[in-house]
């Protein structure tokens, strides 16, 4: 799949956060474009891919009926803070969000406006905190990098959005979660985690324990739940 293209950025990012060696950063970095490189002359030699934009119709991605380009980058924002939200309240989910699911949205609008906050306040805190090599500022990153090949700000896709493009992504969010929960709570990373979550609220500071445990719960029934959709065409 394309989507593995983005880890010719996550690998060399994520050496960066486990290791000091700047040899090893630029190694992995020299490595993954050589066989990148390769890969990508091979696949188009074979396939002669000439999926345009052009070719896709409004059906299959709604951001075609955008009047202009701002306003499909705007929409674009909107959804990438959609995913976020849908992370985590993954309520109604679809594996592809169809004709005029989303509305096309504009600079002017309050749904831009708020997901625009969301995403710069992220990506601010990520490179804020990028030197210090906080794990939650990696997450972040992974995210970002990750979903960015299915964003539909550099290339439109043959859909607008859909859950399952977030299969990956998911990765750096959770890891932003949790550790951020622990932070919230005052926990070290290296705490008991093994200890029981359901006598967690017997100390106050073992509440993250509890709410990860709940949080688990409630998520596993529905993604138990929703497996009935699969069992059909």
């Amino acid at each position: 799949k394309e989507n593995a293209v983005t880890y010719l950025a996550v690998i060399p990012v994520t050496v960066y956060f486990i290791s000091t060696n700047r040899k090893q950063i630029l190694y992995s970095i020299l490595s993954l474009c050589i066989f990148t490189l390769t890969y990508t002359l091979i696949r188009q030699s074979v396939l002669h891919s000439d999926i345009t934009e052009s070719k896709l119709a409004v059906f299959q991605n709604a951001l075609q009926a955008a009047p202009d380009a701002a306003s499909r980058f705007a929409t674009c924002i909107k959804i990438l803070a959609l995913y976020i939200i849908k992370f985590l309240f993954p309520v109604n989910l679809s594996s592809d969000y169809s004709f005029n699911q989303i509305p096309i949205t504009s600079f002017s609008g309050l749904d831009f406006t708020l997901s625009f906050l969301l995403l710069s306040c992220m990506m601010g805190y990520a490179i804020a905190h990028f030197r210090k090599k906080l794990l939650t500022a990696y997450g972040i990153l992974f995210f970002f990098i990750t979903i960015s090949i299915v964003s539909n700000l550099f290339v439109l896709l043959g859909s607008n959005m859909a859950d399952r493009f977030m299969f990956v992504p998911s990765l750096g969010l959770s890891i932003t979660f949790v550790l951020l929960v622990f932070k919230i709570f005052k926990l070290q990373a290296d705490s008991n985690i093994l200890a029981l979550p359901i006598f967690s609220f017997i100390k106050p500071y073992r509440m993250a324990h509890g709410i990860l445990f709940i949080l688990t719960l409630l998520l596993s029934i529905k993604t138990i739940s929703k497996k009935k959709a699969w069992e059909s065409n």
